[in-house]
């Protein structure tokens, strides 16, 4: 094992209580075990899958209607944006140092709404002083790169070649 380990696994308590933080409300305590269980000492996990088993308003139940994987439950998570939302945090995937008025370009429209959606679910970060967008994880740029089809992923990256200056 490597000394740092520790560093990104927490005990289950830890966990429990990080979630129930996060995500106020009555835990069933057999749900609770069920996400702790599947995030697998990962607090990045914990919360994704928290977030996707409040989002189906289940973590009061007896049972849970959980995501599988982690990979399900951050995938769910963007699916809950708006189409074209989706489409700026895709556009944001792909680019190296997105900004809204390159985005803006990319998309043919209007994306502050877009944006400050993403925003304020938690997808995208923006970072001063002149607002580079970023995903909050690597595992969200992961998803929304892997949700595009081929075609589509083509086409993005020939859009933002074209809206480069560089």
């Amino acid at each position: 094992l490597f000394p740092y380990t520790t560093l990104f696994r927490s005990d289950d308590a830890a966990l429990s209580e990080m979630v129930m933080a996060r995500f106020p409300g009555h835990w069933s305590p057999g749900v609770l075990r069920q996400v702790i269980v599947l995030a697998a000492g990962n607090p990045y996990a914990a919360l994704e899958v928290a977030r996707e088993t409040v989002a189906c308003g289940e973590q009061d139940g007896a049972t849970a209607r959980m995501p599988s994987s982690l990979a399900v439950a951050v995938r769910g998570r963007l699916r809950r944006l708006g189409r074209q939302t989706m489409v700026v945090v895709q556009a944001t995937a792909l680019t190296a140092a997105p900004t809204r008025a390159l985005l803006r370009i990319v998309t043919a429209g209007p994306v502050d709404e877009h944006v400050n959606e993403a925003l304020e679910a938690g997808i995208l970060q923006a970072a001063p002083p002149d607002p580079v967008l970023r995903l909050s994880h690597p595992l969200l740029r992961e998803a929304a790169e892997g949700m595009l089809t081929d075609p589509r992923r083509r086409e993005l990256h020939r859009v933002i070649g074209a809206a480069l200056n560089d």
